[in-house]
């Protein structure tokens, strides 16, 4: 067969939860795993579900577990993740940010890096139109929103989210954020 040259993810958040896909090199769906948005997820960032402002935190947490969840997969190729949210790219091209909770993020990926806990990755930026399935997954746990499972889901494993309280966070020495910051902008 032809070498697999990148393990493909797209990934999406809602105010209330995030979803994402694991697609073979076809863009098949293998994988793909829903949760919400926890209060230890609120408590660990200082940031509130349901409330736009936010966005952005909730976007690169996504990443974060996508990555932990699915990367070891990825050893001697590169983990090719899809969002709709540009300051995610951004952010993690640069590994850090003025906002404090987006930082702690940043962090965290670069001491899995540092690790190796997976490949290098590269981030794409598409239109939320493109981003169904993943977009639906993040807003299962939303309030009133009745679910009907996209096809392209029919075939694929459903992975469970990992729990992320304050053992799962490598920065757990850097004390939490006391006051919620007004800027979410991942360059400040």
């Amino acid at each position: 067969g032809t070498p697999i040259e990148f393990l493909n993810v797209a990934m999406d958040a809602s105010p209330r939860g995030f979803g994402a896909v694991l697609y073979d090199a076809d863009w098949k769906p293998i994988r793909f795993w829903s949760d919400s948005i926890s209060e230890d997820d609120c408590r660990i960032l200082n940031a509130e579900p349901g409330i736009s402002d936010f966005m952005v935190i909730w976007e690169a947490l996504v990443l974060l577990i996508t990555l932990r969840m699915w990367a070891h997969d990825a050893k001697g190729v590169v983990f090719a993740a899809r969002s709709d949210n540009a300051g995610v790219g951004i952010l993690m091209g640069k590994l850090r940010s003025p906002n404090p909770s987006l930082n702690r993020i940043a962090s965290e990926v670069a001491l899995d890096l540092k690790k190796l806990l997976y490949a290098p990755y590269r981030i794409s930026h598409i239109r939320g139109i493109a981003n169904s399935v993943p977009d639906f997954l993040s807003r299962i746990s939303q309030p009133g929103v009745s679910p009907k499972w996209p096809t392209q889901l029919a075939n694929a494993h459903r992975d469970v989210a990992p729990k992320r309280g304050k053992h799962v966070w490598l920065t757990s020495t850097i004390r939490p954020v006391h006051e919620k910051s007004q800027d979410t902008s991942p360059t400040g």
